[in-house]
């Protein structure tokens, strides 16, 4: 995960990023173009961060902001910026950027999308009561929410990333399992999320896929696809509607998954060890959360 850093003026907006544009990648033609470094950002990247910035300090509530065509030397830039502004982070936005399909997103999140942090962290409170995972063991896993992500290495250092819930190992810089969430972002754009993860963060196990659906009468239907590197059919299930007759149902990941490969595991560990999450407390959580919202589980 990246320090934190300064927050640019808006005065100085142009100078105080231009040495960002410097340190992009060039990989392909496909991804990130070609470009001279010694110009100063465009005026595009100075225009879009305003107007970006303008329509999140204007929006109160949930939202959802996604722009395309957004090339890289601009996308990475701009997300940067706003990730730094002191307006922006106290709105508690979520900003991401795929220079694959050059497309920047920004979303606020509702009570039910962000009940994914609460059924992790009450699930990695489980793991260390069972015995799951030791203190110590609990020490190099740890558990985030939107933190920012913008160390990919080459030929990926223009991504820009804030996962909604997010597993780290130890001292290092991308992690392990991450959880993207879905609710006005469409499910092929999870799926581009979830490629951009594998390709651009070697240590990237795991990415589970959330998506909620509104429908009819502030009703909300959502399933999850677990997604592991290596394997090509996803775990599917679904929320809500609640399968009839309803039965226990777990979302199941493997020890292994939480640390990066090639990590030594701790003695006595298998790699094939079980850890079962609880999908009818997720159910629960999510059905409070959904109050709050005004909706109900479909």
């Amino acid at each position: 995960m990246a320090a934190e850093e300064s927050q640019p003026s808006e005065s100085s907006f142009i100078d105080s990023v231009a040495s960002i544009t410097q340190h992009l990648p060039v990989s392909s033609d496909r991804v990130l173009g070609s470009r001279n470094t010694n110009k100063p950002p465009s005026q595009t990247a100075q225009s879009l961060f305003y107007a970006l910035k303008g329509e999140i300090i204007d929006t109160n509530g949930p939202f959802f902001i996604e722009k395309e065509g957004i090339p890289p030397e601009i996308g990475y830039l701009v997300t940067r910026s706003l990730s730094e502004n002191n307006e922006v982070e106290g709105k508690g936005v979520r900003i991401s950027y795929n220079p694959i399909n050059q497309t920047l997103c920004i979303k606020m999140p509702s009570h039910s999308h962000d009940v994914i942090l609460a059924w992790g962290s009450n699930e990695l409170v489980r793991a260390g009561m069972t015995g799951f995972f030791t203190t110590p063991e609990l020490d190099e896993v740890s558990l985030f929410s939107a933190c920012r992500f913008d160390n990919f290495p080459i030929p990926w250092q223009s991504v820009y990333k804030e996962p909604d819930m997010v597993f780290v190992y130890g001292p290092r810089d991308l992690p392990t399992v991450l959880v993207e969430v879905g609710y006005s972002q469409s499910w092929p754009r999870l799926l581009q999320d979830k490629d951009v993860w594998f390709q651009a963060a070697p240590t990237v196990n795991v990415v589970v896929l959330v998506k909620w659906n509104r429908c009819t009468n502030s009703r909300v239907a959502g399933y999850l696809e677990l997604f592991r590197r290596g394997v090509p059919t996803p775990t599917h299930i679904d929320i809500f509607p609640t399968p009839t007759p309803p039965a226990p149902q777990t979302l199941t990941f493997r020890r292994d998954d939480f640390y990066p490969p090639g990590t030594t595991l701790p003695a006595g560990r298998s790699p094939n060890d079980l850890w079962q999450w609880d999908i009818n407390n997720l159910r629960m959580r999510t059905t409070r959360a959904m109050s709050a919202d005004g909706t109900v589980p479909a």
